[in-house]
This record gives structure tokens, C-alpha cells and sequence, in this order.
């Protein structure tokens, strides 16, 4: 969806100690694509040596029994000849294995014993001589989000042996629980199980793309894929899609002659995987650092007033303390449950229409949220044009929202005329944190000609990128406005009543011009 990167940055979602690696850095050639890598040997291996590294992998996957009716074998891993085999058999399961419905075949998995985020991985193989399947992929299962990225899925006999599968999932979000997956297919001029074939994929912030031999396949948007994940081989049986082997295809070996990994030497990273990208000089150019004490300050802020969108609760006051003011060095927005001009809820939303309007930069907000279901605190912008084309064709910039609903969870979304929830087209994403409400965090987005980079703290999670001309496509080649507001319930399935008063606190609020 999002216009192609010629260069990327990468990077890892944790900082690894140092271990010993089975092959020596410098004979090991860098990557033949654009950028200045370093290579990452914990998530490298050249299957040198009698023994599997088990500081790096599992020899099952700990939290699977296989795809049925083939149960994973430890007894079907096996490294020699510098390579890693993955073999399927024709063999009967343990009774208490038969008695959860596997039968006939035995496979294997290969899990990486870490989780990884962003990268370039590049993968030599040749798939197994049947219709069991060959693949390597990546993905984590929490309670907040489940995704999948497949490199390949190949079955190596029958109508499919010289098609590479290269899928992406979400199976949920905190959002959502409903499974997408977004597949396409490459058909190579060879049997993949005749030879051993490099496998790329290079995994970013803003794209997820595939390459075969060198040659780049597949590139999609990366809009959901922003967490850490382990890396896995396998074989599984695919009685529906692949068919299940023949018995004069077995045994049949899936193997592999190394995984290599790399990501940019220039890319910052600290704690949990964070990305920090090299902050653009930047020029101060409006702020507000809530120095005083009272009402907020006229000569930069409007106020919002009545019941105004999305037929939410709360009526928004206008220059009423109780719900908007400023004290401690902190702008303190109140969520207040009580009897109020027809509503049972009062609230504020304060913008800069009409005061400071802008094109471009970087807005950064430190705030500390509310929490509770059926708070909805946001940072956002709107088009300054919004009186004469209305919205959503004036665009709309959330550089954060937080529904109570979803506690762990912070969003960032883009609305334009050819981009919104009324047409099914938002594009938006999301970071997942602890807790958020405990504390202070930036929240800030930098606003370019070509993207919309969002980040939370010092973690860029999501980057929205110029796909073409038109105002329906990208109105951000005009001013914008911002907004801070706290909002109630936004669709949600109801409000805790025990919240109240809810408070948002803001810290300050910076905007800049971005060299």
C-alpha cells in the first residue's frame, strides 16, 4: 500500500549478549542489498558441527504439537554434512498423542530460543522431495497481538512444486480478533526440492519484502507487524491444501545450509527493542510549557464546545476550570460525570484553529494518560481547510489515541478522503506498553513530504508514506491544526462510572521545524 523504500533502516527488538558463533564474520558475505550492515550472530547459523547450538534453538516448538496428522519428532532434527535436516516419516505417534488425533506421519520444528524484531534474513535451502511442507517463517503468540510473517511455505512434489507461498497474518490484535491474512504466491522455473535455492526477507518499520535467488518477489506495507518474533523451520502435513505424502515420498528431508542475519550498523537502539532513528536538526517554532496557573492560555488556545462528534457522552465546556486548567506546571483535562446542559458527562477539547496553524515538522506532546473503560484521550490535527472541504478530505493526523478499553495498547492513525474507517481503509498502527497510565511519555509524530513517522517515546512504531498525488490521497501539503481533547466511550461497550473525575495531565507541547 505504501510506496516503495529503495533503503530501509532495520533493527533488532532486543539487545543480545555476545556468544560464540560457528563461522568466522568476515567470510561470511554481506547481504547484496543497499546499506552498511552488521552482522547479528544469534540469530545466524551455519550448521557447522555435530550438535544443534541449543543456546540458540529448540529442536520442537515448546508450545505445539505439529499440524495434524504429523506430530513433531526431536528424533526428525538432525545436523550434519554442515547443514540442518528437517525429516518427515511415515511413523506411528504415542498413545497420548494418537489420543489428540495425530496418526501416520512424524515431521519437524526447528524454534529460535529468542524473539527478534526487524532485520534482514537470509535463509539457503532446498525443500523436501514430497508433499510435505518446507517452511520458514516467523511469529509470537501473546494476549495482546498474535501475527505471522511466512518467508515460504513450498511443497516440493505435485502441481504446487514450484510455488513459493509468502503470507502474512494477524490472527489479533487488541482491536480486533478476527484472522487476516494477506498471501501471494511466485512461481520459480524449478523444482524447489531439485536444489538448494537463498531466501531473503527484509523486515522494517515501514515494508516487509521477499526475495528468491537475489531477485526481490513480493514487498508489502508493514502495518501491523511491529513486535517481536521467533524464527522457525518446520514441516508440517497440509491435508488441504498440499495433500498429505505418498508413501514412496518418505522419508523426505527438508534442509538447510545456514541462516544469516543482519541489520544496520546505523540504526540506535536501548531497552526493550526500542528504535530510536537519528533525531533531523530541529527549530523550536510554538510551544506551550503550561508555566502558569489558571485557565489555559487564550493567545494560543480555542475550546471546542457542546456535544460536538461521533454522538460521544461528554459535552465539551468552554473556558470552565472545573474541566480545563492549568496548575503545577501541567494542563489538567478533567472527565467529570455529572448533569450538564442535556448530558450526564463533561469534558474539554482545545485546539489552535485560528492561532497557529501548520505544515510539516514535528509535534511532541508529554503527557500522562487516564485510565479506566471508556476514556478516549487524544493528540491530534485537522486540516485548516476543514470549513471549506470538510472532513475527512481536509485529513486528519492522530498522533495518539487510547481507548480505556484497550490498557495496553497506544494508536496512532491518518484519515484523508481516500483513507478512513467509513470507507474501510484507515491506516493506522499501533505499540503495545505496560500500563501506560503510570506514568509520563512523549507522544510525538514528524511530519515530512513523503510520510508521517509516529513515535511513543523514543520508539518509532508506525509510518505512514506518501502513495501518491491528490488531496484524497495526501491533503498534508496543507496546514493542519492540533487538538488535545478527552473524550468518553468512542464505540466502546460502555463507561465505568467509578473512573470519574478522569484526568488527563499535559506536560507541555512542542512543535518544530525539522532540517
Amino acid at each position: 500500500m505504501k510506496t516503495l523504500l529503495i533503503t530501509t533502516v532495520l533493527t533488532t527488538a532486543s539487545f543480545f549478549a555476545s556468544h560464540a558463533q560457528n563461522a568466522d564474520n568476515n567470510s561470511i558475505p554481506k547481504p547484496e542489498i543497499e546499506g552498511d550492515f552488521v552482522f547479528v550472530p544469534e540469530f545466524s547459523d551455519e550448521f557447522e558441527g555435530s550438535g544443534i547450538d541449543t543456546t540458540k534453538w529448540y529442536t520442537t516448538n515448546p508450545t505445539w504439537l505439529g499440524r495434524q496428522p504429523a506430530f513433531f519428532s526431536r528424533e526428525n532434527v538432525v545436523q550434519k554434512d554442515g547443514k540442518l535436516h528437517l525429516t518427515m516419516r511415515k511413523e506411528t505417534p504415542p498413545a497420548e498423542l494418537a489420543a489428540k488425533g495425530y496418526h501416520t506421519y512424524s515431521s519437524a520444528a526447528v524454534k529460535s530460543a529468542r524473539t527478534i524484531k526487524y532485520g534482514y534474513f537470509e535463509i539457503k535451502s532446498r525443500a523436501m522431495n514430497s508433499k510435505g511442507s518446507s517452511a520458514f517463517w516467523f511469529y509470537d503468540q501473546s494476549p495482546e497481538v498474535w501475527t505471522e510473517i511466512d518467508v515460504f511455505e513450498l511443497c516440493g512434489t505435485g502441481e504446487r512444486e514450484k510455488t513459493d507461498y509468502m503470507t502474512v497474518h494477524v490472527f489479533h490484535t487488541p482491536l480486533k480478533g478476527q484472522h487476516v491474512s494477506s498471501g501471494e504466491q511466485w512461481n520459480a522455473p524449478y523444482r524447489f526440492a531439485d536444489d538448494y535455492h537463498v531466501f531473503g526477507l527484509e523486515w522494517t518499520p515501514f515494508v516487509i519484502r521477499w526475495y528468491v535467488d537475489g531477485r526481490a518477489v513480493r514487498t508489502v506495507e508493514n502495518t501491523h507487524w511491529h513486535q517481536p518474533l521467533t524464527m522457525n523451520f518446520d514441516s508440517e502435513t497440509m491435508p488441504d491444501w498440499f495433500g498429505l505424502p505418498a508413501d514412496n515420498e518418505l522419508s523426505s528431508t527438508f534442509s538447510i545450509e545456514y541462516i544469516r542475519t543482519w541489520q544496520y550498523k546505523t540504526a540506535a537502539w536501548k531497552d526493550e527493542g526500542k528504535w530510536i532513528n537519528k533525531m533531523p536538526e530541529k527549530t523550536l517554532v510554538w510551544a506551550d510549557e503550561f508555566d502558569y496557573e489558571g485557565l489555559p492560555d487564550k493567545s494560543k488556545w480555542n475550546y471546542e464546545e457542546g456535544f460536538v462528534r461521533n454522538r460521544e457522552p461528554q459535552y465539551y465546556t468552554k473556558e470552565r476550570s472545573e474541566n480545563a486548567h492549568v496548575t503545577d506546571g501541567n494542563l489538567i483535562i478533567a472527565a467529570l460525570k455529572e448533569d450538564f446542559k442535556g448530558g450526564k458527562y463533561t469534558s474539554a477539547s482545545i485546539h489552535t484553529k485560528g492561532k497557529f496553524e501548520f505544515r510539516k515538522g514535528r509535534v511532541e506532546v508529554r503527557a500522562k494518560l487516564p485510565s479506566g473503560h471508556g476514556v478516549w484521550p487524544a493528540i491530534w490535527t485537522l486540516g485548516a481547510n476543514i470549513d471549506k472541504v470538510d472532513w475527512p478530505v481536509c485529513g486528519e493526523i492522530d498522533i495518539m489515541e487510547y481507548w480505556g478499553h484497550n490498557p495496553n495498547s497506544i494508536h496512532a492513525n491518518v484519515h484523508t478522503g481516500g483513507y478512513n474507517h467509513t470507507k474501510g481503509k484507515g491506516r493506522g498502527g499501533n505499540i503495545i506498553f505496560k500500563e501506560p497510565w503510570n506514568d509520563f511519555h512523549i507522544f510525538a509524530v514528524e511530519w515530512y513530504d513523503d510520510r508521517l513517522d509516529f513515535y511513543f517515546d523514543d520508539a518509532l512504531y508506525y509510518s505512514c508514506r506518501r502513495k501518491g498525488e491528490g488531496q484524497d490521497e495526501w491533503p498534508f501539503d496543507a496546514p493542519q491544526y492540533l487538538l488535545i481533547n478527552l473524550a468518553l466511550t468512542g464505540g466502546q461497550p460502555g463507561i465505568d462510572d467509578t473512573v470519574f473525575p478522569a484526568k488527563y495531565l499535559i506536560d507541555y507541547v512542542r512543535i518544530y521545524n525539522l532540517k
